[in-house]
């Protein structure tokens, strides 16, 4: 009697539906930080792809990618300087993956007005291409 309730109560309350894994906010805002690292790479290229005829822009832009690295990294480091795994607690690493999440996210911004372009008139447009009429 008591298996035979067992298994229509399973059957009651969904023993047939798929299992979600529960996902920790770790894993969660970390799983977002590397969507938008690979958004950033992917923009990165096409920029690059875009823009390969102008060589001194190219040049211009690498180096300016380089020292945004560098400025995220270190921009981390300065917010959570200690590195030690009991430092800062047991949310730390989705703290610096959050952290990192919204430093892409404004470079993203930033690098999108080259593959974006501005409006026609825009004299402060500089290295930008000109969004096309629709």
């Amino acid at each position: 009697m008591k298996a035979t309730l067992f298994v229509v109560l399973l059957l009651a309350f969904g023993f047939n539906r798929s299992v979600q894994p529960q996902v920790t906010p770790d894993e969660d805002f970390c799983a977002s930080y590397k969507k938008s690292d690979a958004q950033l790479n992917k923009l990165y290229q096409r920029i690059l792809i875009e823009y390969r005829n102008d060589k001194l822009f190219i040049t211009k832009f690498r180096a300016a990618q380089r020292a945004w690295l560098a400025f995220s990294n270190a921009h981390l480091e300065s917010h959570y300087p200690d590195s030690s795994p009991a430092a800062y607690g047991s949310i730390n690493k989705m703290c610096r993956c959050q952290e990192m999440n919204e430093l892409l996210k404004t470079r993203i911004k930033q690098l999108r007005q080259w593959t974006d372009g501005v409006q026609e008139g825009e004299v402060c447009a500089g290295s930008f291409k000109i969004k096309e009429s629709k």
